[in-house]
């Protein structure tokens, strides 16, 4: 049995790209005190092994925000989009 041999000339046509959409997260990297900053102690986690994005990889705390972090009262934010990200990088701590 043979099998058609495919044209170098010509190119396979991509599926049109669907646009990329960034999502807004938040990460918290906590140093351990007091720090010296020529060997500073970084705090990270393990990832589950049952995640679906880069299971059992150390990484800093963190994750994307979610709509009820926006009704989070946070003291001395600048503005509520900041204070939104602050409650956002606690809960993800947590």
């Amino acid at each position: 049995m043979t099998f058609p041999r495919r044209d170098p000339t010509k190119t396979r046509e991509s599926p049109p790209a669907r646009p990329i959409v960034p999502k807004d997260a938040a990460v918290v990297i906590l140093l351990r005190e007091p720090v010296d900053p020529t060997d500073p102690q970084l705090f990270w986690a393990k990832r589950g092994q049952r995640m679906a994005f880069l299971p059992g990889f150390h990484a800093f705390p963190g994750g994307q925000r979610e709509e009820a972090d926006a009704e989070v009262e946070v003291s001395h934010a600048p503005d509520r989009e900041t204070a939104t990200i602050i409650a956002c990088a606690a809960r993800e701590l947590f």
